[in-house]
This record gives structure tokens, C-alpha cells and sequence, in this order.
């Protein structure tokens, strides 16, 4: 057997210590060490038949391993353990598996009906409230790790893709792209914020096209994302727009309390610090 150290394996010794059952296909160490081996025998097979005066039956240019192996089909389990190690392998754009296969009731197979029927590129929050329609409802975790996970391995799949931070099936998503072209489907919004109350403000005060009050912007919060507001939530607010005027500069202050979106949209000098306080404000806690 193959020998554990503190730091992982030992390195391999000669080639007839070792047992089939130790070697790992998928360690590089160990297909290199089975490439020579066999690029040995076939070198030795070839002088024997030379000597011999027979045709080579197995040129050493044809010997297996011979060449680096030859790319995995995306989803295989070599493509998974190399994204791992942090290489960056293309998703495939069409699916290679087919859906029949997942085991009913799986999370893959429950995620992909999901996505299947909706017809149309859903959000994360949509994958979720039809979820906790289902049997699996009970094994849902609040930070969407499960859920999250069989959504990427459909992508590795290929039976979903993303659209304008939205997810679906690759046919669905042709579908509703061909339906926004001949104008019978409105395209989906793309947010300017990754933060969901700055998006609302900003939505907000596209919407009224006047100077607004705060307390107006706290009530649209209230009903738009169902929050309940209190002291802590209103400061919270406040200090939100007072990152969108001075860094994004999307919206401007009027006076104390008073805010309307700028005239301009983005504003002077917005793609200088648009970036960093995006980033800023999506760490925020709503």
C-alpha cells in the first residue's frame, strides 16, 4: 500500500512495489510513472519482434500514454478535481448529460424540473420558494449551500446557464431571448447594484423623477423588499445613500433629507469609484 506522511502521500517507489489497486488515475504522479512503464515495454516489445524479423505489432509512437492525455469532457470528474485546484475550465454551452439520468427526487434532478418548467430565466429567490415546495424543503439551509451546488453542477452539465444574473435552461433562455427580439417579453432589469436596498432607492427615484423625501425612500423600502423598519434600519439607510451620492454619484441631495436621482444618470466621475463602491455596498447586510 501506498504510505501516508503529515504531508500527503509518499512519493512512489519502483513500479513493481507497487499494486494496481494503489495507483489513482487521476494524480499525475501516477500516470506519469504508468506512462514510462509502458512506453518501456513497448520499446522492449519492438527490439524482440526486430530481432525476430516479424512486423512490430505495437509501434511505440502508437503505445498508450505516450502523448499528454487528451482533454476530459467537461463535467467529468478530472474537469471537477481541476477546478478545484483552482484552473479555470470552460463550462460546456450545450448539455452533455442527459436529465433522464438524475435519480428522481435528487437535488439535481428537483433543481432541473424547476428550471425546466419555469419556462423562462428565474432568480436564485424563485429557484428557492419553489424549492421549499418540494420533499427536499426540510434540507434547505439558510446561505443556499445545497441548492447552490446543484445549480453548479447543472452548468458543468450544461443544462443551465446564467442570463442578467438570472438562471435557466439553455432552451428556455434562447426561448425568452427570442421572445424579448420580437417584443412580446420585456428583457430582464439589470441591476446597477449588487446591493438589493440601493438598487430599490435608485429604481425608486427613476421612477418619481422629483426630489424625495428619506422618509418616502424608507416606506418604498418597507413594501418593496418587506422589511419592517425601526432606528437601527433607518441609519443603516441613511448611511447607504450618503456612499450612493458621494461614490457612485447616481443620485444627488437636494437638502437635508432630500434626495433625486442626478439628471445625467451616472453622473461626472461615476466609472472611477462606480466599481469600488458597488463592491462596498454589496457587502452590506441587505
Amino acid at each position: 500500500m501506498v504510505k501516508q506522511t503529515r504531508r500527503g502521500r509518499a512519493p512512489l517507489g519502483s513500479f513493481k512495489d507497487i499494486a494496481f489497486s494503489d495507483l489513482d488515475p487521476l494524480d499525475p504522479a501516477h500516470r506519469d510513472l504508468v506512462r514510462r512503464e509502458v512506453l518501456k515495454v513497448a520499446g522492449l516489445l519492438a527490439a524482440l519482434e526486430h530481432s525476430a524479423g516479424v512486423s512490430p505489432s505495437l509501434r511505440i509512437e502508437e503505445a498508450p500514454f505516450k502523448d499528454s492525455t487528451s482533454t476530459p469532457a467537461p463535467g467529468s470528474s478530472v474537469i471537477r478535481m481541476e477546478r478545484r485546484k483552482g484552473e479555470n475550465a470552460p463550462l460546456p454551452t450545450r448539455p452533455i448529460v442527459d436529465p433522464v439520468t438524475f435519480h428522481k427526487g435528487s437535488w439535481n434532478d428537483t433543481v432541473w424540473k424547476i428550471l425546466n418548467e419555469a419556462g423562462r430565466p428565474i432568480e436564485y429567490a424563485e429557484l428557492r420558494e419553489a424549492l421549499l415546495k418540494t420533499p427536499l424543503a426540510d434540507k434547505l439551509s439558510e446561505d443556499g449551500r445545497v441548492y447552490y451546488t446543484a445549480v453548479l453542477k447543472l452548468k458543468q452539465y450544461g443544462l443551465c446557464q446564467v442570463y442578467k444574473g438570472r438562471i435557466g435552461t439553455p432552451e428556455n433562455i434562447k426561448k425568452f431571448q427570442a421572445e424579448v427580439a420580437a417584443g412580446r417579453a420585456a428583457d430582464v432589469h439589470v441591476a446597477r447594484y449588487r446591493n438589493k436596498a440601493a438598487e430599490a432607492i435608485l429604481v425608486f427615484l427613476e421612477q418619481t423623477q422629483r426630489p424625495t423625501a428619506f422618509r418616502e425612500i424608507i416606506e418604498n423600502l418597507e413594501k418593496v423588499l418587506n422589511k419592517k423598519s425601526d432606528r437601527s434600519y433607518e441609519t443603516y439607510v441613511n448611511i447607504l445613500l450618503r456612499r450612493m451620492v458621494s461614490d457612485s454619484k447616481r443620485i444627488v441631495k437636494v437638502k437635508r433629507g432630500i434626495y433625486k436621482v442626478r439628471d445625467d444618470s451616472n453622473g461626472a466621475g461615476a466609472p472611477e469609484k462606480e466599481r469600488a463602491t458597488e463592491d462596498l455596498l454589496s457587502v452590506a447586510r441587505h
